[in-house]
């Protein structure tokens, strides 16, 4: 039995796309997975399956997500094993108790890609941000009153009539991707 995190795009953000964590938790079990938790009503939920083929646990979920909410929502599955790999691998500068930074780890959906994001984005400012990629993720670190490459994407968005708010969620209108802070996947994978 594999241990997974499946995280659900843009779910119960500002009253859209609501999805009650009860009723997701009881159609992730209708599916066959165990051991499902879900975290506070961010759409991330773990949960245990046999399965092995990442695009068919997503696939099903996706499915699931249309048929019972009515709702085209992306998902991106991630086992234990891989999170905790890509974890190992993140920078030094990435994570520490720096309560002036603020780090994200940010999930890409293929078939985005990095480089993707980095064409929209384009570079980080020095001193304000720093970002690196590793496989299908982007570790990002800024300040957090920087003014720096995420926010200068908003700022170009804001001129073509979007209006933008938060920098993440506002990158996620244009990307497929997920970010979730630190703290939330230091609590996801302490539930692992």
């Amino acid at each position: 039995m594999k241990r997974y995190v499946a995280l659900l795009r843009g779910i119960n953000i500002s009253g859209k796309n609501k999805i009650p964590m009860i009723e997701l938790k009881q159609c992730f079990e209708r599916l066959d997975y165990t051991e499902v938790k879900t975290y506070l009503s961010s759409g991330n939920v773990i949960f245990s399956s046999d399965e092995t083929d990442r695009i068919k646990i997503t696939s099903q979920i996706e499915e699931m997500i249309k048929n019972q909410f009515h709702l085209d929502i992306p998902v991106f599955i991630i086992s234990k094993e891989k999170l905790e790999d890509i974890l190992h691998h993140a920078p030094d500068w990435w994570g520490n108790e720096n309560k002036e930074i603020y780090d994200n780890l940010v999930f890409i959906i293929p078939p985005a890609t990095c480089k993707d994001v980095y064409n929209e984005i384009g570079e980080p400012k020095e001193g304000l941000e720093k970002i690196k990629e590793y496989k299908e993720t982007v570790f990002c670190s800024l300040l957090t009153n920087s003014t720096g490459f995420l926010n200068s994407c908003i700022m170009k968005r804001q001129k073509d009539d979007f209006v933008l708010s938060n920098t993440f969620e506002a990158l996620s209108a244009f990307f497929f991707f997920i970010y979730i802070p630190l703290y939330g996947i230091i609590y996801l994978l302490d539930r692992m």
